[in-house]
This record gives structure tokens, sequence and C-alpha cells, in this order.
């Protein structure tokens, strides 16, 4: 008996890794091409897993944005949105997850948890950023790996671009209810959000046909902390920034100054 249900545990993630995760290694885009100041750093996760991130220092900000990507490609691919973060007044570190880029070991759905919280661990204790000052932005995939590690935590806020109800719900829109029994509960963020005590700012293309809005809305309708719905007209799943233009960043902007009001570092040597 005690075979089977391993066997199942076992099929089951087998299923949710396979699904959800695409990493490509290495870096497929220069930092420093980017943004000369993109610091890259390795840390170990609470687990024993080197990972890598990209940190852009504003030394004039004592606010800081985890940034927490998608799927697909790596953190390096999104080094041109995290360094547009940092121009609205904050510092940002940019999380590569376990075999993602430069990281180490191989992606998995508690894998990435523990990766999230490790790199708010690093924030605090190494870069020395308070959770009152820390905004933890996700998008897609790793909207749920926000919520997860938000839960009865007082940071600042957070960001949801794109976010999924549950795992199961997106495997139904993506017409993959056949293997919606071998997956368990994945990703189950509908039963978790309401544990969100931070403020939380919601952004959505209404046009995704990867994750389509009613599934962020869905989560919307779920979540009790202070909230602001934004969809995005016109906007899919991946060109939700180029159709938003200047709204995206002055929407994260505002959102950020009410969280969060930009304080500035003062040397006292």
């Amino acid at each position: 008996m005690v075979s089977k249900v391993m066997a199942s545990i076992g099929l089951f993630n087998w299923v949710v890794n396979f699904f959800a995760f695409h990493p490509y290694p290495g870096n497929q885009v220069d930092p420093h091409l980017v943004d000369p100041t993109i610091q890259e750093v390795f840390f170990d996760s609470s687990d024993g897993v080197k990972l890598q991130a990209f940190f852009i220092p504003r030394p004039d900000s004592d606010r800081v944005v985890l940034f927490l990507h998608g799927n697909a490609g790596n953190a390096s691919h999104r080094l041109e949105d995290a360094a547009h973060l940092a121009t609205l007044g904050t510092n940002v570190l940019l999380l590569s997850y376990r075999g993602y880029g430069k990281s180490e070991g191989s992606p998995s759905e508690q894998g990435v948890y523990t990766d999230g919280r490790s790199a708010l661990t690093y924030l605090q204790l190494e870069l020395g950023f308070t959770l009152d000052r820390t905004v933890v932005l996700g998008r897609s995939i790793g909207s749920a790996v926000a919520i997860e590690i938000a839960q009865d935590l007082s940071s600042a806020g957070l960001v949801l671009v794109s976010p999924f109800s549950s795992g199961r719900d997106f495997a139904r829109a993506q017409g993959l209810s056949w293997i919606a029994w071998l997956t368990g509960e994945p990703f189950n963020s509908i039963e978790k959000i309401s544990r969100v005590t931070a403020p939380v700012l919601f952004i959505h293309g209404e046009r995704d046909g990867i994750v389509p809005i009613d599934l962020g809305r869905k989560l919307f309708e779920q979540c009790l902390s202070p909230k602001t719905w934004e969809p995005i007209p016109g906007a899919g799943h991946n060109d939700l920034i180029q159709r938003a233009g200047a709204k995206y960043w002055a929407g994260i902007q505002e959102f950020m100054d009410s969280v969060a009001p930009r304080k500035v570092k003062v040397d006292v040597n």
C-alpha cells in the first residue's frame, strides 16, 4: 500500500514538473549590456541548492522588489523588465529558480517555493532589506510562488501579473482536463490567497489565451486584503507589457509608492 501511494505521488510530481517548467540553462542575455550596475549573485537555498540571481542596486532607495519570473526561459530573459523596475526608484532582486540559468538542481513546485523563501531570507540577512520595505512581484507561474511565500507575511505588498487560480483550473483552460486527475492540487493559489494580508495589485491581459483573465479574476475575488484589479485591454499573455506600455509601469509605480513610499537613504558617514 505504501509503495502504491509513493508511486502515485511520484507520478503527480512528474506530470506537474513536465508541464509546468521549461528552463533554459546559462545566461542568454548579458546583464551588463542591459545595465552595467547589475550584479550577478549566488546564494544557497534553505535546502542547500546553489541559486543564481541578479541584483540591481539603487543606493538612494531603501525598498526592494523580489521579481519571480514565469515558467519558460530564465531570469536573464527578464533583465530588461527588472532594469525598468529599478528606474521606478527601487532595488530589484531577480531570482533564477533551481534548474534555471546558472542555478543548480531541477525545478519542482516545492523547490521553487523554497527558492522564493530563500530569496527573501537573502534580501533580509545578506542585503539588509526589511519586509515592510519589500514588494514581491510574481508573473504567471511566478505569481503562484509569490502567493505561497506571502502567506501570513508582513511584506509591503504583492504584485501579481497574469496570475492563475490553480494548476487544475489552468489545465482545464488549456484543454488538458484529461490530465487533471494525474496532477493532484498543484499551484493551488486559490486556497492560499486568503492568507495574504499585504495589499495586492492584480494585472491581467483581457485577451490572455494562456492564462485566461477569468482565472486571475477568480483569484482576485478570493483575496481578502486591500486589492486593486488592473485589466489591460487587448493584451495577451506574452505581449502584456508591450500592449500596456507606460500604463503598466505607472500602475506598479503608483502601487509601490502607496505601500512602500520612497525614502531616500541618508549616508551618516
